[in-house]
């Protein structure tokens, strides 16, 4: 999957030449046929474990499950003992798209939370502590605990505040709503514009970062997500939504947020990071200030948004 990424990202932007070289074509086909070959044989076996049983109301269900769930309600005593050709057809794509969009948000959603704990230590002190507690202090461990007992990363509760604050302040994605007869946008002046005919796009950047929803909306707090109601931190209902709202919500977003909390607990006790922008500036010979509303790290367009220039950075082991 990343390697058709990078290929078709370096074909699209960079040279129309290669976007549709041999080379390309030779190199999708075979990385398609790999994915959707393994994707394929899981598929069988899950729903196998359908068949058999394995599988329950009390079992935590993934993108797989969701889709075999509605494959055999469907089609309830008519499901016979192997998937239908069709249907695998139909469901290989749509895993394919999940696994991208959870990897490509997660991977800048984790750039982002480097970089922010970084200029923010009393925040990474107590996330660090968190971690302490839930996990003990032997970081050689870790791996070993959650793969016995993956419930642990339920207790990380500051750890979960830190990475929504993140997805706040940064949102990896947008969101699209294609317009519908009689339903319109009012603006605050109380005019009406009608939504048939259009795609509307809700701009998640504007969003969270919009005063009128949002206190001290540019600072990074981790506490709007612990406090009450009653706190003018408390998020607005509906203006918080990195992975959209409501029925058309993210399937990626629980994926997206384990891979976040594990991939924090493995780093955040043994590197420190530093942004090193000025280095990166020097090195490729950028003269003059590149930042955008006094960020060097504004998002851009890549797939998803991503760190500008792919936020350079220094890793330290932590002393």
């Amino acid at each position: 999957m990343r390697n058709n990424i990078e290929w078709h990202y370096i074909g699209e932007l960079k040279n129309p030449v290669v976007r549709w070289s041999p080379l390309i074509r030779m190199l999708s086909w075979y990385n398609n046929r790999v994915m959707n070959g393994y994707i394929e044989k899981v598929l069988d076996q899950r729903y196998q474990d359908w068949r058999e049983g394995m599988v329950t109301s009390q079992t935590p269900r993934s993108g797989i499950d969701l889709l075999l769930a509605d494959y055999i309600n469907s089609r309830k005593d008519k499901a016979g003992k192997i998937l239908e050709p069709s249907f695998k057809k139909w469901a290989i794509p749509q895993l394919r798209l999940l696994f991208f969009v959870g990897h490509d948000s997660t991977s800048a959603t984790i750039s982002y939370s480097c970089f922010l704990l970084s200029k923010h230590p009393e925040i990474l002190k107590k996330l660090r502590a968190e971690h302490d507690e839930v996990f003990g202090k032997e970081l050689a461990a870790l791996p070993r605990l959650l793969k016995g007992n993956p419930m642990l990363l339920n207790k990380l509760s500051y750890t979960i505040a830190v990475i929504k604050e993140v997805l706040r302040l940064y949102p990896p994605a947008a969101g699209f709503r294609l317009g519908q007869p009689n339903v319109y946008l009012q603006d605050v002046q109380g005019n009406k514009y009608p939504t048939e005919g259009c795609r509307i796009y809700i701009l998640h950047q504007a969003l969270h970062r919009n005063p009128k929803y949002w206190k001290d909306p540019d600072a990074f707090n981790p506490k709007r997500f612990l406090v009450g109601p009653e706190d003018p931190l408390y998020p607005v209902r509906g203006a918080y939504r990195p992975f959209e709202h409501g029925s058309r919500n993210c399937l990626g977003q629980t994926l997206s947020m384990l891979d976040l909390k594990i991939t924090l607990a493995m780093v955040v006790r043994r590197f420190d990071f530093k942004v090193a922008y000025g280095e990166w500036d020097q090195l490729n010979g950028r003269v003059g200030t590149r930042t955008f509303q006094g960020r060097r790290e504004y998002q851009i367009g890549d797939g998803g948004a991503h760190p500008a220039d792919g936020m350079p950075s220094r890793v330290f082991l932590r002393k």
